[in-house]
């Protein structure tokens, strides 16, 4: 049990240092749009994120709107918020907000299913 214990910190601390420090890609941006806009503007809408040269949105009656799923944005938003209210804000480069939502949102989600799993 013990060997178990070790193997499952060393890959909770793998997943802390890999967590990403920015944003990379369409998908990641339309992503941190979404959950730019529901935290900075109360709304869905991405178009006064500084994400908003995104290939990954969709046009609807005038605005810019991601084309990723809204659940993983509000459990985003959720953690964004906080962050956001400390001035810790969402962009682009290397970027402390967007390190802490993957981390968050990805990353503790994926040590507790290791924990779960070595336990069982």
């Amino acid at each position: 049990m013990k060997k178990y214990k070790i193997i499952t910190i060393i890959l909770i601390l793998i997943g802390m240092v890999t967590a990403g420090t920015k944003v990379r890609s369409w998908n990641d941006a339309s992503r941190m749009a979404n959950v730019q806009a529901i935290v900075e503007h109360g709304s869905f809408q991405i178009d006064n994120t500084v994400f908003i040269n995104t290939g990954d949105k969709v046009y609807i009656q005038g605005n810019f709107y991601s084309d990723k799923p809204p659940m993983p944005a509000l459990i985003g938003a959720a953690i964004y918020a906080p962050l956001f209210h400390m001035g810790i804000k969402l962009g682009y480069g290397h970027n402390l907000a967007y390190y802490l939502i993957t981390l968050l949102m990805v990353k503790v989600f994926w040590g507790l299913s290791l924990v779960a799993f070595f336990s069982s």
